[in-house]
């Protein structure tokens, strides 16, 4: 695993992962071992079939399987390793999957404001809301207003 982190603004990051080619190796076969067990070819009893046949016939399938295991798992493991927050889900881009070679893909992601960073000047922040009783929302800032004249009536 080599990552790259990109900072592209105060809250968005990009980070490059790759996953070495024996872990990668070690999750096809598990897979191939898995579909061997399930598969139902003619010809082969169930449970029988070559690894051969199974890289053939399930080929898309295999490779599907292992993207959706390997890089859920190693994103969360740089992000924790990068000491980053991610608040929302990665969005997966350049992923290179080839016989051989590492799995390499790019990961852009939210995090959280780190404590002294400032949001830039234009952005707009949603009204601070909560929940009150029984389940009504509360605008904050209109709370405060409604405060802050009603102070100014009593003096």
């Amino acid at each position: 695993m080599s990552p790259t982190e990109t900072k592209e603004s105060t809250t968005k990051r990009e980070i490059q992962v790759e996953i070495p080619v024996d872990e990668v190796a070690r999750q096809t076969e598990s897979l191939i071992q898995k579909y061997q067990k399930m598969a139902r070819i003619p010809g082969f009893r169930r449970g029988h079939v070559p690894a051969s046949i199974i890289r053939q016939r399930f080929s898309e399938e295999i490779k599907t399987d292992m993207v959706e295991a390997l890089i859920p798992r190693y994103f969360r493991q740089e992000t924790e390793r990068l000491g980053m927050h991610p608040i929302s889900q990665p969005q997966v881009t350049d992923l290179h999957l080839h016989d051989g070679e590492p799995l390499r893909f790019k990961a852009a992601f939210e995090v959280l404001l780190e404590r002294g960073e400032r949001v830039q000047r234009g952005a707009v922040c949603p009204p601070l809301v909560r929940e009150g009783p029984r389940g009504a929302r509360t605008d904050l800032t209109s709370l405060a207003r409604l405060r802050e004249t009603a102070h100014r009536k009593e003096v």
